[in-house]
């Protein structure tokens, strides 16, 4: 149905209905909750809260293993890591 072009109607008792190639679809009607407007807070209250926020340092993460599944994907059929797989080709690491 995406894409689908829909026609609404209103009768003059309010009742409304959604018709698909002239046939009536089921609906429900969603009530989406009131949320509250941003209250003004003094520069004196803000602070506190700006300060927790940047104490916080962000987590450095090491090197990926080389055994995380992506390292071990192989992008083309000709590739050294390839070769080295098949047995077709030796590599010594330390």
């Amino acid at each position: 149905m995406r894409g689908a072009h829909v026609e609404v109607r209103e009768k003059s008792n309010g009742e409304i209905t959604i018709e698909y190639k002239q046939r009536p679809l089921e609906y429900t009607i969603y009530c989406e909750q009131e949320q509250q407007q941003g209250k003004v807070i003094e520069a004196k209250l803000l602070q506190p809260a700006a300060a927790r926020a940047a104490a916080r340092p962000k987590q450095k993460r090491g090197p990926v293993p080389m055994t995380h599944p992506w390292r071990l994907f192989d992008f083309t059929e000709n590739s050294m890591l390839a070769k080295e797989r098949r047995g077709e080709l030796c590599i010594l690491r330390r």
